[in-house]
Parts: structure tokens; sequence; C-alpha cells
């Protein structure tokens, strides 16, 4: 699993995340030698928690958000290894997609022509895995939610989340 974690370390930057690998590794398996039948879930959550975010708690989390899109090609598998887990499709028109990939300096490619095949790939998997399971999945239209307060409601209530009013959502 390190050797996993590093690999996409190096191709998907952690915009705006730290996290000491050989620190988590010497973690997990101190962890593994005393609890020899640690679940993916267990291993996920010591991952995350790992990341360091400035002053935030991580420990007591309930649960954990991740917003890479590349990890629609493994919906499948995580939702094998995370029954529970619940997915988020937001959908934003292909253009817009295109032209922020272009803009942004995370990004490995600006090509137009493979972002659009990327965009077209993830969307077929993304949907492909939502007929499949629509109740573990919210479709939401990027264009609706950052116009609409509602679609923030819809989320939180796909996710089983009480709304703290007048409390602002961190980009943490």
């Amino acid at each position: 699993i390190f050797t996993q974690i590093e690999l996409y370390s190096t191709t998907h930057p952690w915009v705006g995340w730290n996290i000491n690998l050989s620190s988590v590794k010497s973690h997990l398996i101190s962890i593994v030698q005393k609890k020899p039948t640690i679940t993916y879930n267990q291993i996920i959550r010591i991952i995350y928690q790992s990341f360091e975010v400035d002053d935030f708690d991580k420990t007591k989390a309930k649960i954990f958000l991740d917003k890479n899109p590349s990890h629609t090609i493994y919906m499948d598998k995580l939702s094998k290894f995370s029954p529970e887990s619940k997915f988020i499709w937001i959908i934003r028109d292909y253009r817009a997609v295109i032209l922020s990939s272009k803009q942004s300096v995370y990004i490995r490619s600006s090509n137009v022509a493979h972002n659009a095949t990327r965009w077209k790939i993830y969307n077929r998997i993304a949907y492909k895995f939502y007929k499949k399971n629509k109740d573990k999945v919210l479709l939401v239209k990027y264009e609706d939610l950052v116009s609409n307060e509602n679609e923030i409601e819809k989320i939180l209530s796909f996710l089983s989340i009480s709304a703290i009013k007048n409390t602002p959502i961190s980009d943490s």
C-alpha cells in the first residue's frame, strides 16, 4: 500500500496537505503487529488522520471527504472495501473543466484533447456506477452547487450530516 501511495503522490500532488509517509508507515506497521486483522477502513482512517492540516484536529473526525476525480476509476473497489461509503458525483460542463485544467498549475497536462478524453472517461465510469448504486451516489451539477445554497443542504442530508446555521464551510 505504501508503494501505491508514494507512486500516487508523485503524479497527484497533495495540494495544501502535508504527510510524512515514513511516519505513517511506521505507525501502521506497529498497529498491524498488535492487531493483524486491521480493516481497509481503519487503514484509510489512519492515513487521512496523518495528513497535517493547520489548526484542525482530525482524530475526532467522523467522516472523511476526498474530492480527487482520479478516485472515480476505483468507485467499484472503494464501494466493495467500504460498503458504507457514499459518493457525491459532481458533474461540471466539460468546457469549464477543460478551461480550468488549462489554467491549473497542479494539472499535469493542459492538452485540450487529453482533458476532454479524461472528462469523458471519468463521467462514463461514474454514470455506470451510478446506475448500479443510486442509493450510494448523489448527482450534483457543479453549476447548481455554486449558484444555489440548497445544494449544500442536499449534500449534507445525503451524508446524514446536520447543518449548523451560519457556520462557514472551511476549505480544510
